[in-house]
């Protein structure tokens, strides 16, 4: 019995490749991406106590969390540029130099959602709730094992656009990706929101 198998030197052209990846990250639940529990924190907990948390937990990011209420987010780079940078006295509690107004997505929404919001935020890290519970969070490092480029990068660079003369230029490239997806022999449905999303970050 013959059995195709790829040869070891992949000649698939990289738009392709990459097309390929979006339409994944397009229908992936964020739910597949959630590696472990959230570490979570009260907010009175001094900022010391949170960074060996990290450090003991392995972790970029925690959770701030009241009466199973989400209040907040603390990164690595917080302690960086809000405590260290800023000769912040390290008992000081952590709610303050948390971020507070935290954007999340739901367990149920796609990681194509979880990384447009990631780009048009620049931020790397994102809560994920379950009805009013918060569950996990996923970051840009679990998206980038998905190796999403095409869609993504485009969208990064609609949203890093500072001119209308970048805008135009950058959204030749969304003719290009239509192009891509219908080569790739993506569902219509999948399409039409990769593409719905790169006309949203235009706007």
């Amino acid at each position: 019995m013959v059995t195709n198998m790829p040869h070891p030197m992949d000649t698939t052209p990289a738009p392709l490749r990459d097309t390929d990846d979006s339409m994944r990250l397009a229908t992936l639940p964020v739910r597949a991406l959630l590696r472990r529990p959230p570490v979570t924190v009260s907010p009175d907990t001094p900022i010391r106590d949170a960074a060996r948390l990290m450090r003991d937990e392995r972790v970029s990011s925690l959770l701030v969390v009241h009466q199973d209420q989400l209040i907040g987010l603390v990164t690595d780079r917080d302690l960086r540029n809000r405590v260290l940078a800023a000769d912040r006295d390290p008992q000081t509690a952590v709610v303050d130099i948390a971020t507070t107004a935290v954007q999340t997505v739901d367990v149920t929404d796609h990681a194509f959602d979880a990384l447009l919001l990631m780009a048009r935020l620049n931020v790397h890290h994102v809560p994920v709730m379950e009805d009013t519970r918060v569950i996990g969070v996923i970051t840009a490092t679990d998206l980038q094992r998905q190796q999403s480029n095409a869609a993504v990068n485009l969208a990064g660079a609609l949203y890093a656009q500072d001119s209308l003369d970048g805008l135009v230029q950058i959204s030749t490239r969304i003719g290009e990706l239509q192009r891509q997806l219908a080569a790739a022999g993506t569902p219509a449905h999948a399409a039409g929101r990769l593409v719905s999303a790169m006309t949203d970050a235009l706007t």
